[in-house]
């Protein structure tokens, strides 16, 4: 019986199975607070960032001034028109903003919001110049951004590094151990199935679409396919109940 079950296994069958028992090993070695902890490292590292990642620019203007160096290197590096010398920043107009961020190294889907920013905040600016506002807040914005990326990034190693020893310790108690190494492995199966799910009822229909009839007739003839496809309906369901016919096969 289980010889001729596995005689009628199709390649993609095979891939799939494997697919999920990969996952499992894995789960399994991993566990489920190392698995965890990869995860949610991430979110509270991007909140943390968040909260006091003005606080550590403000750290490090102080000690290195890392924004006027900043502001230095922009304005050596861009040749802004003569008038934006001259001209109070409580005269900047949206499009007179947007003119000369234009030759400014800023990517072109920021320049609209920052050149929006740029004429709300400008009357607020005091008595400086056009350019020296401007040239400001880019140094600001920039300064910000790579505090922020590389506050999440270290926070992020250092909390899961932190998990991975709480994990390690964990597992080295004999029945605790256990439970967490069969909990990774069955959320490793689940995460794995439901990519497997999303791949059998969007990704393959749709190349299936645009001429992979190949590749759909496969998972056509597939055995396990039904079962991805009917795991998808229950994590549908238990997502999203019956009150929505978003994502219906």
């Amino acid at each position: 019986m289980l010889s001729e079950w596995w005689s009628s296994l199709t390649v993609v069958d095979i891939t799939i199975l494997g697919t999920l028992l990969v996952a499992f090993l894995v789960g399994w070695g991993v566990g489920i607070i190392r698995f965890l902890t990869g995860f949610l490292s991430f979110i509270v590292a991007v909140i943390i960032a968040g909260r006091f990642g003005n606080h550590v620019v403000g750290w490090l203007n102080r000690a290195f001034d890392l924004q006027g160096w900043l502001e230095g290197v922009i304005a050596r590096r861009i040749h802004l028109p003569p008038e934006a010398g001259t001209v109070p920043s409580s005269s900047i107009s949206l499009n007179k903003a947007i003119d000369w961020l234009n030759v400014m190294p800023v990517p072109k889907f920021y320049k609209a919001p920052l050149a929006q920013q740029l004429s709300d905040w400008s009357g607020a600016a005091g008595n400086k110049t056009a350019a020296q506002f401007l040239i400001e807040q880019v140094a600001s914005g920039f300064v910000n951004l790579v505090v922020f990326t590389l506050l999440v990034t270290l926070l992020s190693f250092l909390l899961s590094a932190l998990g991975r020893l709480i994990a390690d310790q964990v597992q080295e108690i004999p029945l605790v151990g256990t439970v967490d190494r069969l909990a990774g492995a069955l959320a490793l199966v689940l995460q794995a199935g439901l990519i497997l799910s999303l791949i059998a009822v969007f990704v393959v229909p749709m190349l299936s679409m645009y001429g992979a009839t190949e590749l759909g007739e496969a998972f056509a003839e597939a055995r396990t396919v039904p079962v991805v496809v009917s795991f998808f309906e229950w994590i549908r369901g238990v997502l999203f109940g019956g009150g929505t016919k978003l994502w219906s096969v």
